[in-house]
């Protein structure tokens, strides 16, 4: 018994000592980030805005909103009046297309330079990654390695909400915003859409992965992962006085 207790003692301190060598995941403004090692120098977070870890879907955002509901429909949305007519970001309205930070749930929860990415960086994101589908914990993920330098970000496939009904596509849908509205590319005149902001969104379940930007109504859920850039993003005002 002796003999027992000293060396399960001995494998708790080991196992202590280990854990306490392990290096602490780095941080910008308090929350964890991945260098995998992109020529813009952006740093992608390793959870989504109000998750606990990676695995964590976290909350669901209306594009533009800085708080999860219950209630994602056009009668809810922040940015649309009781006449149905959009109050900011659009062609008709003021011509902006790019979240001003007030408006970034990333920037706002986060601080810092976090924010919610643009088409650009999740455009660079998937040109320097090889993109797997993997389960962790029990949870089915997007895991994005670093043709740099070998690490990784992981990404769960969380869905989408409408209304007040539950996730649709969780376990199997890849959907997170962007901060700006859409712009049909295939189009001979890709115009901005006031109705639609763009997501990276692809089902897993079909063989191949698009990581092209679609369209989504303003109005859904949509999970936001944050990345730290090297510059603050300005508001729209600013750059159209510049």
């Amino acid at each position: 018994m002796k003999t027992n207790s000293i060396i399960k003692s001995a494998a708790l301190t080991y196992a202590a000592l280990f854990l306490f060598a392990l290096p602490a995941p780095a941080q910008k403004n308090g929350h964890a980030y991945v260098d995998l090692g992109l020529p813009s120098g952006n740093l992608w977070a390793t959870c989504n805005v109000g998750a606990s870890s990676e695995t964590d879907n976290g909350e669901y955002f209306a594009w533009g909103e800085k708080y999860s509901k219950r209630d994602y429909s056009l009668e809810s949305y922040r940015f649309l009046s009781s006449s149905m007519q959009y109050t900011k970001y659009g062609p008709e309205v003021d011509g902006y297309e790019l979240l001003d930070p007030e408006d970034d749930v990333a920037f706002v929860r986060w601080g810092g330079n976090w924010q919610t990415p643009t088409t650009w960086d999740w455009q660079e994101l998937f040109e320097h990654t090889e993109i797997y589908v993997t389960t962790q914990n029990g949870i089915r993920c997007i895991e994005l390695v670093s043709k740099e330098n070998a690490r990784s970000v992981i990404f769960p496939l969380t869905g989408y909400k409408e209304e007040t009904k539950s996730a649709k596509g969780a376990g199997k849908i890849f959907i997170y915003w962007s901060s700006e509205l859409h712009r049909d590319f295939m189009s001979p005149w890709p115009a901005l859409d006031s109705d639609y902001a763009s997501v990276l969104f692809s089902d897993v379940n079909v063989e191949t992965f698009f990581d092209m930007p679609s369209p989504c109504s303003r109005c859904l859920g949509v999970p936001v992962r944050p990345v730290w850039c090297r510059s603050p993003r300005t508001s729209n005002a600013s750059r159209k006085a510049q």
